[in-house]
């Protein structure tokens, strides 16, 4: 008997409780799988732009303070584009497609990742005569030295020199001081083979020559031996113009620096420096770009290699073309764009992410080398390069999908900080652009209808930039309005009000709306939070806080309550900044629970689960689950599934003004909720003959008892049906309907009621 016991236990052990821990053990495991899957980016989803030109790169994700640099990236012999953004410190690389004087470039995120973490600026130079470009950068008031090496067609880059030091008159090691805000000059200034550096004083607008002695020491090329040659190195006094000093510097530099340092009182700002030798007389003269300017300044050097002098500028350069102009604190930049082997002229604005008015659309100038004749000359081509093959919307992007022409498929509204204004009272003017999702329901396309859709800035009586919007039915009318969050903290009410092709058209109904004043930068998304059939707010700001608010109204009628002021107890801000930028985005994926994404100041795309456990508890994070997403500062999602493979599709708007498209690698187990949307939808829309009716899921309509009521819009009723244990799909013909807009009133069993706009042909 106790051999059987033993045996029914051996065959319980293996046939119930070892397959149950498997099972227990799989969802674990798929759980903690799910939680750290990758997101991988995507860059083939077709955009067309200005009667149907295709966008080469439209997801790459804006430019807003790009730093430019040539490197070989792929071994192939052809100068490639490296790009450093000081807007949220992202590098991106540019393979040259190889056409000789041809603009033609491809993104490459593969090349991109070679890159170490680097800081405020980024210059890729030959430091030690391989012909592998070498980076030198920021790191604490100084520079620091990366060599370059191929491995194989791949780039990879080792620390050398942590912090660049020279040798003082008195035989002592300092560092070699660099500012954050400056950009500085290596370059072989005096022709003798190796790499100098001339940079800005610490305090003061004068520039400093250290030269390296390696050649004059029989070094070999690539070793370090400065020393300060110069306190003011051509005579000058930075500013717009700048003042010449004509001293002998043998004797007077010294004394001349602290006499009119003490006139001139004033601390240095920030500069940028580009050496180059414009006449081909063997010295260098400079194009200095100042922080409180506009214009580039050519310093002509009527020196010698050795003997630097200043006497002549151009504050308007290219005088002889169209002369520079870029708000503000512009900076230039020595590249060969077209693959001719001439290094022609971009210049972009250098100013500091967050700080005040700058151009970030029209912000990449690129002038061609004509050639020397017998100067260099440089032809005006673009002031949009690179940016005119990608989504950029000037600053601070907020993408939101929603169905505007009602055809089914989603489309892109994409909000911004505003479109900067060189004239005019106000700096930035806040726009909707519209992309119309023109592809089909398993393959997403979109092509650029308007930069500023819906005329947002002239419907609003206030000028408030940073326009947030979300989308859904507010008044019960089977289409859905608009809400609009500023940089004040208030929303902003557009109604609904279709043309007879469906298509939306928002017309303002009331600033301020209701009153919601959450302090700055309101960032709102309407859905339906606690589920009883309205849609309620959640509402992001500044602070990184997220605030709800519950609509108490009816269907018809929204009004909305504040419940919590800190809900989720989320705080995105980092220790020690005062801001956080939240942007919620709450979402339905598995088990049709809600699940809450929030971007951030701080680029970081925080998770929350098992929110819905109770929405009056302090929310969990999930960390590191969208670990692989990184697209810079200000981060603000949209999600959806827009080719129904059954994956998130995440689009991310940067600080840059620029959308990065991502795609889950787990299936989301259900259709993800990017917007307030009816459950049930009917298609097609306009319809002619039949009008057919279906769950938004793909499923049926679960035989369902069902009413259909179609409405003018007086509101009589036009006709009626009733479909009694619905199995797939409602058809209902509408030929002898009259052309006109209508709401289509379907009732379900359990008395759930939708409403949905339809347009009869």
């Amino acid at each position: 008997m106790h051999k059987i016991i033993t045996y029914f236990k051996i065959l319980l052990y293996y046939t119930i409780v070892m397959p149950l821990l498997f099972l227990v053990l799989f969802i674990g495991i798929n759980k903690s799988a799910i939680a750290q899957s990758e997101f991988h980016p995507v860059f083939d989803i077709p955009v067309t732009v200005d009667e149907d030109r295709k966008l080469a790169f439209p997801w790459m994700g804006g430019l807003n303070n790009p730093q430019f640099s040539n490197v070989d990236l792929n071994n192939d012999g052809i100068d490639d584009l490296f790009v450093f953004d000081r807007a949220g410190q992202h590098i991106f690389t540019f393979l040259h497609k190889g056409g000789t004087d041809q603009v033609d470039y491809e993104f490459s995120t593969a090349h991109q990742q070679n890159f170490p973490s680097l800081s405020e600026w980024a210059l890729l130079v030959d430091y030690n005569c391989d012909g592998i470009k070498d980076i030198f950068t920021y790191n604490d008031d100084g520079g620091s030295i990366y060599k370059g090496r191929y491995e194989g067609d791949q780039m990879a880059f080792e620390l050398i020199y942590e912090k660049l030091q020279f040798e003082n008159e008195e035989g002592e090691r300092q560092f070699i001081f660099v500012s954050n805000i400056d950009i500085p000059a290596m370059i072989d200034v005096d022709s003798d083979g190796d790499m100098d550096i001339l940079t800005f004083q610490q305090g003061g607008g004068y520039v400093e020559y250290f030269k390296n002695q390696a050649e004059e020491e029989g070094k070999t090329c690539g070793e370090f031996l400065f020393v300060r040659d110069t306190k003011c190195w051509g005579e000058f006094y930075e500013g717009m113009p700048v003042e010449f000093l004509s001293v002998d510097l043998e004797t007077g530099c010294d004394t001349t620096l602290t006499k009119l340092s003490n006139e001139k009182n004033n601390p240095h700002a920030g500069s940028s420096l580009l050496a180059i030798d414009l006449d081909t007389d063997g010295d260098k003269e400079l194009l200095l770009g100042d922080l409180a300017s506009n214009n580039i300044l050519m310093v002509k050097n009527n020196g010698t290699a050795d003997y630097a002098f200043m006497n002549e500028q151009d504050t308007q350069f290219p005088s002889y073309d169209k002369p520079i102009s870029i708000s503000n604190f512009p900076a230039s930049f020595l590249v060969d764009v077209n693959n001719d082997n001439l290094k022609d002229l971009v210049v972009s604005p250098n100013r500091l992410p967050g700080a005040i008015i700058q151009q970030n659309y029209n912000c990449v100038w690129y002038y061609k080398n004509k050639g020397t004749s017998p100067d260099l000359t440089f032809e005006f081509q673009s002031d949009v390069l690179l940016i005119d093959n990608m989504i950029d919307v000037d600053k601070a992007a907020h993408p939101v999908f929603f169905d505007y022409d009602s055809d089914g498929l989603l489309d892109l509204v994409v909000g911004n900080y505003g479109y900067w204004q060189e004239e005019g009272d106000v700096p930035y003017l806040p726009a909707l652009a519209l992309f119309k999702n023109t592809g089909t329901a398993t393959a997403p396309a979109f092509k650029l209808i308007s930069r500023d859709w819906a005329n947002i800035s002239d419907q609003l009586q206030v000028d408030l930039p940073n326009a947030r919007p979300t989308f859904g039915d507010l008044d019960g009318d089977g289409d859905q309005d608009m809400l609009l969050g500023d940089e004040d903290g208030f929303l902003h009410f557009f109604k609904n009000n279709p043309g007879p092709t469906g298509h939306a058209e928002f017309v303002l109904q009331q600033e301020r709306y209701q009153g919601i004043d959450i302090g700055k930068a309101s960032a709102p998304q309407l859905i339906d939070v606690n589920r009883d059939g309205l849609l309620d707010l959640v509402i992001g700001e500044r602070n990184g806080n997220l605030n709800y608010w519950e609509n108490t109204g009816t269907t018809t009628a929204a009004l909305f309550t504040e419940i919590n002021g800190f809900w989720g107890e989320i705080d995105i801000r980092i220790t020690g900044v005062p801001t956080g930028y939240s942007i919620p985005q709450l979402i339905e994926w598995a088990d049709n629970e809600y699940s809450l994404v929030v971007g951030s100041e701080q680029g970081k795309l925080f998770f929350y689960e098992n929110i819905e456990v109770d929405l009056n508890a302090s929310f969990a994070e999930t960390p590191d689950f969208f670990s692989s997403i990184n697209t810079g500062i200000r981060t603000s999602p949209a999600i959806a599934d827009l080719d129904n493979d059954g994956k998130w599709d995440i689009v991310v708007g940067t600080y840059r003004g620029g959308l990065r498209w991502y795609e889950a690698a787990f299936m989301t187990n259900t259709q993800v909720v990017a917007s307030p949307k009816p459950k049930i939808i009917c298609y097609p829309n306009p319809v002619h003959s039949q009008l057919h009716i279906e769950l938004t899921d793909g499923n049926v309509l679960s035989k369902d008892d069902v009413q259909v009521v179609l409405f003018d819009i007086k509101g009589q009723k036009i006709l009626e049906k009733r479909f009694a244990n619905a199995l797939t799909q409602c058809i209902i013909p509408i030929k002898d309907v009259s052309k006109g807009i209508y709401l289509c009133q379907i009732t379900m069993e359990k008395g759930k009621q939708y409403v949905q706009k339809i347009v009869v042909e």
